[in-house]
């Protein structure tokens, strides 16, 4: 594929995730997303066979970079929550990309890029257990339901914006103190006094 190639399909992945983070798999339409991106709507199925192939291929692009971002991750355990918080507060189509495909029944087919996304999630649980190891969390908590928890932290006022503003309001101080939060919590997780003496 040719430069100029990757850069008009690229181009129109970007085009597709405002469009499905916007309308949803059901309510997006190719020439919407042709005219979002500057091509036609023969070039959009040239490159994606169908609205759901584009789908996928834009959680997928959209995963690819969150690996990138992963490997930056700070090492102390409030700065990444903090770092985290505040790449989807950055990036709340991502987050709406990823409500949509929850809305959307796949009748239990395989999700989009299901295996390297399992990859993902197996390598922030490895980077966990290393934060563990390093005595950033008490080695009682199981890492799992821990990463959940995190992962719904970092993501609640992206992914639900109305209510974190009927809540919380529009002060922009909350994010303020949502990182305070974040850091607090990281200092409450780390490992109490002799737990990590006392660990199998």
């Amino acid at each position: 594929m040719s430069e100029k190639q990757r850069d008009s399909r690229t181009s129109i992945l970007k085009a597709a995730v405002v469009e499905f983070a916007m309308h949803g798999l059901s309510g997006t339409r190719m020439e919407h997303v042709a005219v979002r991106s500057g091509f036609n709507k023969a070039l959009v199925y040239r490159y994606f066979g169908s609205r759901e192939e584009l789908f996928q291929k834009a959680l997928e692009y959209k995963f690819d970079q969150q690996m990138s971002v992963a490997v930056a991750a700070p090492n102390d355990l409030g700065d990444a929550l903090v770092y985290w918080f505040e790449n989807a507060s950055r990036d709340p189509r991502f987050v709406q990309l990823l409500q949509r495909e929850a809305l959307h029944d796949n009748a239990g087919e395989p999700l989009a890029h299901e295996e390297f996304r399992q990859h993902y999630y197996a390598a922030q649980l490895e980077d966990l257990q290393a934060r563990r190891e390093r005595g950033q969390l008490d080695p009682s908590l199981p890492l799992k339901p821990l990463l959940l928890l995190f992962t719904a932290l970092i993501s609640f006022p992206a992914f639900f914006p109305n209510l974190t503003r009927l809540i919380c309001g529009t002060d922009p101080s909350i994010a303020d103190d949502w990182k305070r939060l974040l850091r607090e919590l990281a200092t409450r997780l780390e490992p109490r006094r002799g737990a990590v003496e006392d660990a199998p």
